[in-house]
């Protein structure tokens, strides 16, 4: 499980470094500020369905890095959570 737990940490990392425009629909920015504070204090359930109506909006809009964001973010809260299935597939989400 700590392997998981890694490669979030390290796509996250990798994800700071994409460039490219983000839709003027998301503010990712604000977004990524917003998920970092509830993280670190414990709101997992926050990031989870903020994350996912992100990551819908990202998928309709074709926001390839909204997307990626909001799954990483979504898939460290439901491992943070103890929900490692949940966390897998949102990992899984991200190779597509």
């Amino acid at each position: 499980m700590k392997r998981i737990f890694l490669i979030i940490y390290l796509l996250l990392g990798l994800a700071a470094y994409c460039p490219g425009r983000v839709s003027d629909e998301i503010d990712l920015d604000s977004l990524v500020s917003v998920w970092k504070r509830q993280t670190v204090a414990g709101d997992f359930d926050s990031v989870v369905m903020s994350g996912t109506a992100v990551c819908k909006a990202a998928v309709s809009s074709g926001d390839t890095y909204a997307r990626l964001y909001s799954s990483l973010y979504t898939a460290q809260a439901y491992y943070s959570a103890g929900q490692h299935d949940s966390a897998f597939i949102w990992l899984s989400s991200v190779e597509n």
